[in-house]
Formats: structure tokens, C-alpha cells, sequence
């Protein structure tokens, strides 16, 4: 079986292209750290991404299944159509952002199923530890109050992918 992808026209508004080309301009110049964005209040915030742990977790008990089932990679690559290369990289944790299609195909193809749980996600605390004076590097940078602000994350981690 072959995996092939679909790409779709990507249909937007004349708002919206007017607005991403905006923010094109503005980031054009400007390459602001994560703090400095969030200080500037031009960024929304870090969307952290979560649940890591769990999903390697995922992908070593899907392996000890496989392995248990006594199935080899080429086994598996031909149940699923997925090339051998990739299933290893998959494995030993160097395919760093596997789409979700190939994540069920893979256990699929070990005879399991793919099973997700959503759970609430800690509040992310700012907190403002430094601030700096601006450096005149370019006339469009935006900064909060013609400062700098050096910011610190603190969040737990949360999120769950299990197999």
C-alpha cells in the first residue's frame, strides 16, 4: 500500500493575506526572542507543546509490541506501507514530528490502536526579570514602553498520547 498526501488550496480572505503580509513586514527586520515578543505585546504568548514524554512513551510500547509479536520492521513496513527507514527513525526517536496518519498506520500495523486523552493544562506564569533599555538596531522594533523586557516561562508539563 502506498501513503500518499493531499495538499489542498490554501483559500484565505483579502483580510487575511493583507494581515499575514503585515506581519511579514513587521517580522522582516525585527527578529525578537521570545521575551522581547511577549514584552513588546505584539505576541499572544508561548503555545508550549506538551505531552512529549507520553508519546515516546507511546512509541516504546508499541516497539516492545511489535517485538513481542515477534514482527520485524520490514514486517511492519509492508503492512503498512511505510518505508523501513522511516518506521526505524520512527523507533529510535529521530522521525522528531511524525504526522498523525503515519502514528496509525504504525500501530495499526502492529494489530493496536492509537488512543488520545485530553486533560487541562496549568496556567503559564510571565514573570518580568530583567528589563533592558532598547538597542537602536532598527526603527520598526516595537518595545513595551521603549524598554526591553527579559520574561521567564514557568509551566508544567501535561498532555497524554497513549497506544
Amino acid at each position: 500500500m502506498k501513503v500518499t498526501n493531499v495538499y489542498r488550496k490554501n483559500d484565505r480572505t483579502p483580510e487575511q493575506r493583507a494581515k499575514e503580509n503585515e506581519v511579514r513586514e513587521l517580522f522582516q527586520d525585527w527578529k525578537p526572542g521570545p521575551e522581547e515578543l511577549l514584552a513588546s505585546g505584539k505576541g499572544q504568548g508561548p503555545i508550549s507543546v506538551e505531552g512529549q514524554q507520553e508519546f515516546w512513551k507511546a512509541i516504546r510500547q508499541v516497539r516492545a509490541f511489535r517485538e513481542a509479536q515477534g514482527l520485524t520492521l520490514k514486517d511492519v513496513s509492508e503492512r503498512c506501507g511505510i518505508d523501513v527507514a522511516t518506521l526505524s527513525k520512527l523507533e529510535n526517536g529521530k522521525q522528531a514530528n511524525p504526522t498523525l496518519f503515519t502514528m496509525l498506520l504504525y500501530v495499526g500495523a502492529v494489530g493496536k490502536r492509537l488512543h488520545f486523552s485530553i486533560r487541562e493544562r496549568p496556567q503559564v506564569a510571565l514573570e518580568i526579570t530583567e528589563i533592558r533599555e532598547s538597542s537602536p538596531s532598527s526603527d520598526r522594533k516595537p518595545v513595551a514602553n521603549g524598554r526591553q523586557a527579559k520574561a521567564r516561562r514557568n509551566a508544567h508539563s501535561a498532555g497524554s498520547s497513549e497506544a
